[in-house]
């Protein structure tokens, strides 16, 4: 392979785990199984190992976790907060104990074997004996202040005994005993409320709650499981000394930690808990194994986002067996068909599973599953159920083979499938099954930025039949949206203006607001640069669509199958008839690459021009424009009364600029 294809290949594999990532760590969420996102980790990590020259700064393996939320102050992490590396067989486990073996120059070390605990890592300092911060992991390096959430947790002790001007900070993983996880979700049921799908998502959503006093109602205990920084505190000599000091501060340590020799040991620990596990009343998802000895991990150190003294130990996927009742579809954002198995209900590992994912059509025919098989269930990574294949000596003839329909079950559009995706698409805009998820897109802050719109509201407008189609949003009246709870005047106003001033978004927000497959930021600025007005869209084949660079057949295929759709046209006409802007906007933007490869971010109020004006002018010019200043910033936008954008910048060292010197630039 070359090094372009091989690169794309990396390309694609770090864009899906940072998608996940954001799903994971801050949406305490997953659409895929802790193993198959270490399917997904390892393959990345191998093609970066075999081709060094490759491998960027921004990897996810390189990486911890995912950038903090807005929603929180940030916490700069005394010492990162790494990640661990996995093994899954013994095998690679001895790969492991040879490698740092031969770092140390010894095969013979303490090592201490700990269960691995299935919840968010939290960091917690304490000055001078009390404590004052508490974060979660964030993205290892930053993370968000959760100080008042972690003081509500029974076993974190507000102060310990400690001399003046010192300082520790006490690393911990927060958790929902499986008991209170089961009786909180039927309290939630008897409420009216959706249950939480897993424990690890409850310890998670309930301690990054924006009250306190939320957090205080959750059932969350924590596990202490080592420490960070310490300044003017007794230092021990290993990591085993280190957690019983830890105990007799207050601080909860499992107790099902042992100190072992060899690889022998370790297996046997493996062994023993692997079948134990289920005898827990918290989540485990494998073991740690850590050289114990604070003198050899420091001589091991780490690499990248993961430390080489310590490594993950994974239990096998949990598996039983179960009919398969029916095969059902669900229509997603996107409007792909995402098929699904309802199941004769079975308990896994303490939950009872009903559902599972069946990824695709063509997984479906490639296991020859079938509606009223038996089949295989695993709750990989004990999260999301999957279906492993048909039990095949279970077969009565009864079974009937599945077909994708041909017309989409909500709406009954014609069903699309794009010869280089395995998935099946409707492409109807006004679909009812995707429009919820497609307004909250095309409400967001890179599409038509309509601030005041968030989910519930854009569900009660729904519910109220207020909204059928994203061009209603343009005929919402005042007396309309005051009737919604919690509705004010001043708020109403606020929204109608929002509403308005978004029909002067730039061309390629609308047409990034359409949600056309494939057709994000970047190909959207690309089009809108070589159009005139979104209607010349409707003119264009696939021949004419790839003329342009970056837009391939697929991305072609997926625009010109829009355009043709009557609902889609019928959309677009509303949008021009009701004021919104359909026209590129060729009066400011230089048309030109002078900016390719630089990074942009604006604060403050500017005075000549409006904020959407500078981010056509910078994407038209081959630029880039993100929210947050970051280490790739290459600019930042200052005007009047910049925030704390402004502050962070100067930190970073990103250059500062006005709005007059970044026209000059062009």
């Amino acid at each position: 392979m070359t090094d372009e294809s091989i690169n794309k290949q990396i390309d694609s594999l770090r864009s899906l785990i940072e998608f996940y990532n954001i799903q994971y760590y801050q949406l305490n969420d997953s659409e895929i199984s802790d193993s198959e996102y270490d399917k997904l980790f390892n393959e990345l990590k191998t093609l970066e190992d075999l081709h060094p020259h490759l491998v960027s700064p921004q990897s996810p393996t390189q990486k911890v976790g995912s950038p903090p939320l807005d929603q929180f102050a940030k916490v700069n992490h005394k010492s990162p907060m790494l990640s661990l590396g996995n093994v899954f067989d013994n095998e690679q486990l001895e790969a492991w104990y040879s490698r740092i073996s031969r770092l140390l120059d010894d095969d013979s070390f303490e090592m201490q074997c700990e269960l691995k605990f299935d919840g968010l890592a939290v960091s917690i300092i304490y000055e001078n004996g009390s404590l004052t911060t508490g974060s979660t992991r964030g993205n290892g390096i930053i993370g968000e202040n959760i100080t008042n959430n972690i003081k509500t947790l029974k076993n974190v002790p507000h102060n310990i005994k400690s001399s003046n001007n010192s300082l520790i900070d006490i690393r911990g993983e927060v958790y929902c005993p499986l008991d209170q996880f089961h009786s909180f979700n039927k309290q939630r049921e008897l409420q009216g409320l959706q249950p939480y799908s897993n424990p690890r998502n409850t310890a998670s959503g309930s301690l990054r709650q924006l009250d306190p006093e939320i957090t205080a109602k959750r059932p969350l205990d924590i596990f202490i499981y080592g420490i960070g920084t310490t300044i003017g505190i007794h230092e021990y000599e290993t990591h085993s000394e280190t957690l019983d000091w830890l105990k007799s501060q207050g601080f909860n340590i499992n107790e099902h930690r042992k100190i072992i020799n060899s690889v022998v040991e370790i297996a046997d620990y493996y062994a023993y808990w692997t079948e134990m596990r289920n005898s827990l009343n918290y989540d485990t998802d494998g073991i740690v194994i850590k050289v114990d000895s604070y003198q050899k991990q420091n001589v091991l150190g780490a690499v990248a986002r993961e430390p080489r003294w310590a490594i993950a130990y994974k239990y096998p996927a949990k598996t039983e067996i179960t009919k398969l009742i029916q095969i059902g579809i669900n229509v997603g954002r996107t409007g792909s068909l995402n098929p699904f198995a309802e199941l004769d209900p079975i308990a896994i590992g303490g939950v009872t599973v009903k559902n599972a994912t069946l990824h695709n059509y063509e997984d479906i025919q490639k296991k020859d599953i079938r509606v009223n098989d038996f089949v295989y269930i695993r709750r990989s990574g004990d999260v999301i159920p999957q279906i492993l294949g048909p039990v095949l000596e279970k077969r009565t003839g009864n079974e009937q083979v599945f077909t994708m329909p041909t017309e989409c079950p909500s709406c009954n559009s014609q069903i699309y499938k794009y010869s280089d995706d395995v998935n099946y698409y409707c492409i109807n805009s006004e679909c009812p099954d995707q429009f919820e998820n497609h307004l909250i897109h095309f409400v967001s802050k890179n599409c038509m930025d309509i601030r005041g719109l968030g989910e519930e509201t854009i569900r009660s407008l729904i519910n109220s039949k207020l909204l059928n189609t994203p061009a209603d949003l343009y005929e919402l009246t005042f007396d309309q949206i005051i009737s919604l709870e919690g509705f004010k005047q001043l708020s109403t106003n606020n929204l109608i203006s929002s509403i308005q001033e978004s029909k002067q978004r730039p061309l390629y927000s609308l047409i990034s607001a359409l949600g056309i497959k494939f057709v994000g930021s970047e190909v959207s600025n690309l089009l809108s640069r070589n159009i005139n007005n979104i209607f010349d869209l409707f003119e264009m084949n696939e021949s004419k669509l790839t003329a342009f660079p970056g837009i391939g057949e697929k991305i072609a295929l997926s625009i010109c199958s829009y355009f043709s759709n009557d609902n889609n046209i019928y959309q677009i006409t509303r949008f021009r008839d009701l004021g919104v802007n359909i026209y590129s906007n060729n009066t400011i933007e230089n048309q030109s690459n002078i900016l390719l490869g630089l990074t942009f971010v604006i604060t403050g109020r500017l005075e000549n021009h409006t904020r959407s004006e500078f981010e056509s002018i910078i994407n038209s010019n081959g630029g880039k424009i993100t929210s947050n200043v970051s280490n790739v910033t290459n600019f930042l936008i200052a005007g009047a009364d910049p925030g704390s954008k402004f502050t962070k910048a100067k930190e970073l060292n990103v250059n500062i600029i006005t709005e007059q010197e970044l026209l000059e630039m062009l």
